[in-house]
């Protein structure tokens, strides 16, 4: 008989769905990545998947410590948008290692 046991890495994102931006001023905004699985996450980062043209990435604080199960950590991520954005919805994708890649718009 062989024991099996399975490690899950899962987390949740809690964030503020609408974000008021000036054309080419900072904005900053918190995201909030819980541990909702069995193991510790690690590496945890983000990506602007679109629109890579009318919002840019300025800026973000990647966690490189771990973050245990059921514990959360904050993640500052800084953008600036373009002088034509009107009415816009951005996707980004986090990430950490050996985690599903979770998208939010």
């Amino acid at each position: 008989l062989n024991n099996v046991t399975w490690r899950d890495r899962t987390f949740d994102i809690e964030f503020v769905p609408s974000v008021d931006m000036r054309h080419g001023e900072p904005t900053d905004v918190q995201y909030q990545l819980r541990n909702s699985g069995d193991e510790a996450l690690l590496d945890c980062q983000l990506e602007l998947i679109t629109p890579r043209d009318k919002i840019q990435l300025v800026k973000y604080e990647k966690i490189l410590k771990a973050i245990p199960p059921g514990e959360s950590a904050s993640l500052k991520v800084t953008f600036v948008a373009s002088s034509y954005i009107v009415d816009t919805t951005a996707t980004l994708q986090f990430k950490c290692i050996e985690t599903q890649r979770k998208l939010i718009r």
